[in-house]
């Protein structure tokens, strides 16, 4: 299957080159499906995802996002291997635990 056929079936994913290689984004953005899946992952909802990035992306963005993932698994999480893990950012600063803060969301 060629990158364009498979690009037709999610219209909101992007593949992009970078210094560390070939990524898959959500079309428009910078975030990247490993991102996507690593938060789902650790059992954030598609709706908490949404909030999360509430004006970034659309909810559609994130299913079409969890669904390449799911058809790509074994190389999505190989980058979710080789890149920062949501706790590395949590711990940073750069990144807020909606996984222990529910209530987050309404403010």
């Amino acid at each position: 299957m060629s990158v364009e056929t498979i690009l037709s079936v999610h219209p909101h994913i992007a593949k992009t080159i970078k210094a560390s290689g070939e990524t898959s984004v959500i079309k428009g953005t910078q975030i990247s499906v490993w991102m996507i899946a690593e938060f789902y992952k650790e059992g954030l909802s598609a709706e908490d995802i949404f909030v999360y990035y509430k004006g970034y992306i659309k909810m559609e963005q994130i299913f079409d996002a969890l669904s390449f993932y799911y058809e790509n698994k074994e190389a999505i999480d190989s980058q979710i291997a080789q890149n920062t893990h949501v706790d590395d950012l949590i711990a940073k600063g750069n990144c807020v635990d909606l996984r222990s803060k529910p209530w987050a969301f309404l403010f």
